[in-house]
């Protein structure tokens, strides 16, 4: 993992944005283009709770919410073509599969908990 840090939300999004659209092809645009619009408010809710977050290789994001990590990936057995997925992380291991995204409603909700959960 790299330095532990809490970089920007900002920073987050532009992050896997750049990732993804130096990576897409022909196959994986579709899949790419499914879930792009959804990095600013999924790297916002998950900004406003961490207390540290890295970039795992240059495609996940590892995050820490008191002792327990989570680790945010793509899945493409989520809907038809995909989408995102926040699990347990337990050192290099996945652990359980806390939530997962099909839709930009589905992250609009993450990120009003979040907020919610802050507020208390």
């Amino acid at each position: 993992m790299t330095t532990t840090t809490k970089p920007s939300a900002d920073f987050i999004a532009q992050h896997f944005l750049n990732y993804m659209f130096r990576m897409v092809t022909e196959e994986n645009r579709k899949h790419i283009q499914r879930v792009a619009s959804w990095f600013g408010l999924l790297a916002l809710a998950i900004h406003v709770r961490c207390d540290e977050c890295r970039f795992w290789h240059e495609r996940q994001l590892v995050y820490r919410i008191g002792e327990q990590w989570y680790k945010v990936r793509f899945s493409h057995k989520i809907r038809p073509r995909g989408g995102i997925e926040i699990v347990e992380f337990e050192g290099t291991r996945d652990g359980r599969t806390v939530i997962q995204f099909s839709d930009l409603a589905d992250v609009e909700r993450f990120y009003l908990n979040a907020i919610a959960a802050c507020a208390r």
